[in-house]
């Protein structure tokens, strides 16, 4: 659904933006406003988004509850924080011909006109709207305030902790037993007569997963002469198809062999060295079969850095090539 958030693009950063950045900024002020409740630090204003204000949606007690122009998160604005204001142009240069006339006249240079305090405009304020027990930031006790500080962070690591619990408790899709793919088959043999093509993928019997090839044919043969339905995907698009058909077995099972299927060669390992090429079956390592697929790789592990022989079927022909497995191979290639 969100695949295209993979993208390189000016799209993909806005939307992945909107969708990490945004929450996270939200969930941090909220942080810092709980705590300010919990300690007892009054909070002006909690807005939704930057400024410019659009509307003030309600007031609680001292709080007015904001919704602001800029959808970029939230802030929250305790009562002191804002103690120290940026002085307007105007009154600057008021400041300086208030010392320049003082100069001139020879007068003392004393402070200059004291400004409005805007912490006593916000008491005074909340006073005329019924609010009388307010305290601001520097009010507060050390640990109030550190809790304070604190709370955006500590809801932040919160909300990342719950989000990791809901991902693991949903879990991800996982194939469940294993697949039977078919490389070739035999014009006359039982699954060619029932529909199933070369390229096919059977993912179930019966409606039952099984778990390798070896479990599948043991039960395809404990199933001969009753009817059947297999569940498979075929073609690049990986159709679904369903097949069903009463497979006759007049002769006992024959012992099988497990290959390793060879998808792909990377460039500049030992195996394009050696002459591999994508669509070989290894028959067996160092004259040795295999019972599962994952033993080429411990076999491999084993061995690395000595020199191996590998016996492959390729195009209904035996042969074998001569390969040494890298000890320290490059990031996201094999030993072969």
């Amino acid at each position: 659904m969100f695949d295209f958030l993979l993208g390189n693009d000016a799209l993909s950063a806005i939307v992945a933006f909107a969708l990490v950045l945004i929450p996270a900024i939200f969930i941090h002020e909220m942080g810092h406003f709980l705590a300010a409740k919990a300690v007892g630090i009054t909070i002006l204003e909690f807005g939704i988004g930057f400024p410019p204000r659009m509307m003030t949606l309600f007031s609680r007690g001292a709080t007015e509850y904001t919704l602001n122009w800029l959808p970029i998160g939230g802030f929250v604005r305790p009562l002191g924080e804002d103690f120290v204001s940026t002085a307007s142009r105007e009154q600057v240069e008021k400041d300086r011909q208030e010392l320049k006339d003082r100069l001139a006249k020879g007068l003392p240079l004393e402070p200059v006109s004291p400004r409005p305090d805007p912490l006593q405009n916000e008491r005074a304020a909340l006073k005329a709207r019924g609010v009388e027990n307010v305290m601001s930031v520097n009010e507060a006790k050390p640990l109030s305030r550190i809790v304070f500080m604190a709370g955006g962070s500590f809801a932040n690591l919160l909300a990342a902790f719950v989000l990791f619990i809901m991902i693991a408790l949903s879990g991800l899709p996982t194939a469940v037993g294993g697949s039977v793919g078919v490389l070739s088959i035999t014009p006359d043999s039982v699954l060619a007569e029932a529909g199933v093509q070369s390229g096919d993928l059977v993912e179930t019997l019966n409606g039952e997963y099984f778990e390798n090839s070896t479990a599948f044919f043991n039960r395809l043969y404990e199933l001969s002469g009753q009817p059947v339905t297999l569940a498979l995907r075929r073609g690049e698009n990986a159709e679904s198809v369903e097949l069903m058909f009463t497979p006759e077995f007049t002769q006992a099972q024959p012992d099988r062999q497990n290959y390793v299927f060879i998808s792909g060669v990377s460039p500049d390992s030992p195996a394009q060295a050696a002459g591999i090429q994508p669509g070989d079956l290894v028959v067996a390592f160092n004259d040795e079969p295999f019972n599962a697929f994952d033993e080429l790789a411990r076999r491999t592990e084993l061995n690395a850095g000595q020199e191996v022989v590998l016996t492959l079927l390729r195009d209904g022909e035996i042969t074998e090539v001569t390969v040494t497995p890298r000890e320290n191979p490059p990031p996201r290639h094999g030993a072969i």
